[in-house]
């Protein structure tokens, strides 16, 4: 969801913000941030035997999964708060975040120049969107992760206006060959699941 124009969700009257890592945290000058932009927890049980540069030049699409996220416990908070205490409200705004959750995701493939191209989307008013689409150059980062930064300037709603490019690195994780893993500064844990190979 493109974070300057936030989408309200008629069910509940909430601005849902954009879900995923790349609509947020890409401003490279953010105070406190890590290196890589992300925290250092470690795994859980990492059984990846793909290395995750194959995994990442492989393509594929992972759509993001609400429930697994750490964003999941502030919107059933916020909808909880909202519902006025009516649990059949709550889980009626909850569902709906939900929804509209469950159409973003990422998408890897490659370009004519055999570049990984990584595209972050999702849908707006109903059509499908690119939040945030370019070429990347990668670089392992243990056995389970990749560090990304974008070789050239990226395209997508989220640049309208935007007087530089993302320079700031995402790290992917993989904790298996259909899980990818990002940790955002300000959204925290978020979780995606490969639906294509």
């Amino acid at each position: 969801m493109h974070p300057s124009s936030m989408r309200t969700i008629a069910a509940a009257s909430l601005p849902v913000l954009c879900l995923l890592a790349a609509c947020a945290s890409q401003n490279p000058d953010a105070p406190g941030a890590s290196p890589t932009g992300m925290s250092a927890e470690p795994l859980t049980t990492a059984t990846t035997t793909t290395p995750p540069l194959d995994l990442v030049r492989g393509g594929g699409s992972f759509l993001f999964s609400l429930d697994e996220s750490s964003p999941a416990a502030h919107w059933h908070e916020q909808c909880a708060k909202d519902s006025g205490g009516d649990a059949a409200k709550a889980d009626a705004c909850y569902g709906h975040i939900h929804e509209v959750a469950s159409h973003e995701g990422m998408r890897f493939g490659l370009d004519a120049e055999q570049r990984v191209v990584w595209t972050s989307f999702g849908l707006e008013d109903g059509k499908d969107a690119v939040y945030l689409e370019g070429p990347l150059a990668l670089r392992a980062d243990g056995d389970h992760a990749v560090i990304a930064t974008f070789a050239a300037p990226p395209h997508g709603l989220q640049m309208e206006g935007q007087p530089t490019w993302p320079k700031k690195p995402l790290r992917f994780e993989f904790p298996d060959s259909s899980t990818m893993v990002m940790t955002d500064e300000v959204k925290g844990r978020l979780v995606f699941h490969r639906t294509e190979p």
